[in-house]
């Protein structure tokens, strides 16, 4: 099977669908796959992409050739966000992803492992930052719309959004948008 074939043409789905949607989200290997999906999509598809612990996917160099074609990806607003105690996906491997776009936002937490921040990580509000000024209602829709298709697609790799991290980003919507 041809895995990045079907989950772009499974995520083109859900965009004319559901769409349109203010960013993209990933996290993990959703986050590794985010610049793959974005240089499949037009320029201004998504207005801002939200990558957490991500990578390159470098074992695949028919994708690493596809994201090097499109980067910077309309020169998109980033936030590439790390944990200095990820075992899972070193720094160094989501510092090379953030070298994809054109002024990434780039956020380490020292205490941060293989997760989205949770509130009481000191950089959570580093990101509620971003996004606050990136239109936080937008965003939160966006992020909702997310979680609902991938709890409806059967397909784990390459998501806009996996559940736990739409569930991190609907709580944080709704802390800021209450603060």
């Amino acid at each position: 099977p041809d895995w990045a074939a079907d989950s772009i043409s499974t995520l083109d789905q859900i965009v004319q669908d559901q769409g349109p949607f203010y960013g993209i989200l990933g996290y993990s290997q959703g986050s590794a796959f985010a610049p793959v999906y974005l240089s499949t999509v037009a320029t201004g598809t998504f207005q801002v992409a939200l990558l957490f612990c991500g990578y390159v996917p470098t074992t695949h160099t028919g994708l690493v050739g596809r994201i090097d074609g499109a980067t910077p990806f309309g020169d998109i607003p980033a936030l590439v966000w790390m944990g200095a105690n990820d075992y899972t996906i070193t720094n160094s491997m989501t510092q090379e992803q953030s070298t994809k776009f054109t002024s990434p936002n780039v956020i380490t937490s020292s205490t941060g492992g293989h997760a989205v921040p949770s509130s009481s990580d000191s950089t959570f509000s580093d990101v509620a930052s971003f996004i606050r000024a990136r239109h936080i209602e937008r965003f939160a829709a966006a992020v909702a719309t997310a979680a609902e298709s991938v709890a409806a697609t059967a397909l784990g790799i390459a998501v806009l959004a996996t559940v736990a991290v739409a569930a991190a980003a609907v709580t944080a919507a709704a802390a800021l948008a209450s603060a």
